[in-house]
């Protein structure tokens, strides 16, 4: 019997210690990314520090706004890491619903890939 909750960022630490040079491979644009398990858990604790530095916190909710890459991945584990919710905004949704749902959610941060800017940007001011 477990006398300790399973967090999601555990997953990622015990890979990093057990198996740090394993392989991911993600798509990216035309090709693909790769890197290993180390090497995720090194910018997914550089993006928690960059989340902490921006004033987010246990219990706020960090939204994103991307493609499913190894940039996502890394939000997955970086969030959750230092207590944040993390909120996956769909974007496929139609601009009224990303309105309502960026409102209701009350994300402290957005992490947008660069390519979807041009969707979300417009609807900075409503």
């Amino acid at each position: 019997m477990m006398d300790y909750p399973l967090l999601v960022h555990q997953f990622l630490e015990r890979a990093s210690v057990f198996s740090p040079d394993k392989e991911i491979i993600s798509r990216e644009g035309d090709g693909a990314h790769r890197y290993n398990y180390a090497e995720l858990m090194k910018r997914s604790s550089r993006l928690s520090n960059a989340l902490a530095e921006l004033g987010v916190g246990v219990g706020d909710r960090v939204g994103t706004f991307a493609w499913n890459t190894y940039r996502h991945l890394e939000a997955y584990f970086a969030a959750p890491a230092m207590g944040a919710v993390l909120h996956t905004i769909n974007i496929r949704l139609f601009v009224e619903d990303l309105v309502y749902i960026i409102n209701h959610a009350g994300d402290k941060v957005i992490l947008i890939d660069p390519d979807l800017v041009p969707i979300l940007e417009p609807l900075v001011s409503r």
